[in-house]
């Protein structure tokens, strides 16, 4: 364990393993749902839990079924109303993203020939709303031409583990999308996502498109803290800071108990997101 030991109750971190356990035993029918498993994995694997904390079969689940996750997308949707093991271009790169780090950061052939296929799925040089032949064509809603911003965003997520010099040209392709998207965001929604007010309040854990979980992102690359428009990004969270201090501007129900979430109060985990934030980005300066 690293800095999460002195966050939460020992009894809380075991009963989150023990719970992210099941993850091909539930559906996910959200992606932003703040209680499906993928996303607390990827919390647990955000502050520092492995495959050695006792995730080790879990870890092996993933492999064998190539970070797909269970899927049930209701027919009115364009899905088969069915659940599935597959993959949204959106929670493909997750999965892949919290494998990695479940195995303690260590990229091997089977996580490398996973990004490539992830990679491989963008068409003229943005990532859209894709998702297995096995959902039926389902997809978001939105143009199907337009770019995937939480596609993107958790691309840039999985290849921010590789090496530095390592996927080049997608890294600078998704930073290019994810910046023209901020610069953009008076007059576009991508697939209904937009960039106003609700998108500027910190928030945590990071697995939605927001401020904190773009930022955090973005400031793992070089590229993107010269940048005038990570810049104006970095100001409106120092901007929060200034008025609420740490605490979290918005929660999700399912945290509901944990220092973000709440409003009242500030949140070390919040904290800690944005020192490290600081951190990186003054190492460019």
């Amino acid at each position: 364990m690293k800095w999460i030991g002195n966050m939460i109750n020992k009894k809380d971190y075991n009963n989150l393993i023990l719970l992210s356990t099941n993850l091909y035993k539930t559906e996910l029918k959200r992606h932003n749902d703040a209680g499906h498993l993928l996303n607390i994995l990827v919390f647990l694997v955000d502050n520092g839990i492995t495959k050695n904390d006792g995730l080790e079969e879990l870890y092996q689940e993933i492999l064998t079924n190539n970070f797909s996750v269970v899927l049930n997308i209701p027919e009115h949707f364009g899905g088969t109303g069915k659940p599935c093991i597959s993959w949204m271009s959106c929670d493909h790169p997750l999965m892949i993203y919290a494998a990695i780090k479940l195995n303690e950061g260590k990229i091997e052939a089977i996580h490398k020939k996973a990004i490539e296929k992830v990679l491989s799925l963008s068409e003229d040089r943005k990532w859209k709303c894709k998702g297995d032949p096995l959902l039926g064509g389902f997809r978001g809603p939105g143009r199907k031409d337009d770019e995937c911003p939480i596609t993107t965003l958790n691309i840039l997520k999985m290849l921010s583990l590789t090496r530095a010099n390592s996927y080049k040209t997608e890294k600078l392709q998704a930073l290019e999308i994810l910046m023209n998207l901020w610069n953009e965001r008076k007059t576009r929604r991508p697939y209904l996502f937009a960039m106003g007010t609700d998108f500027k309040k910190l928030k945590y854990p990071l697995i939605w498109y927001d401020i904190l979980n773009l930022v955090s992102v973005l400031s793992r690359y070089p590229e993107a803290i010269k940048r005038a428009e990570y810049k104006e990004m970095l100001e409106i969270v120092f901007e929060a800071i200034k008025q609420n201090g740490y605490c979290p501007q918005s929660v999700y129900q399912f945290w509901k108990g944990w220092d973000f979430g709440q409003k009242k109060n500030e949140s070390a985990y919040i904290k800690k997101t944005i020192e490290d934030i600081v951190e990186r980005t003054n190492k460019e300066k």
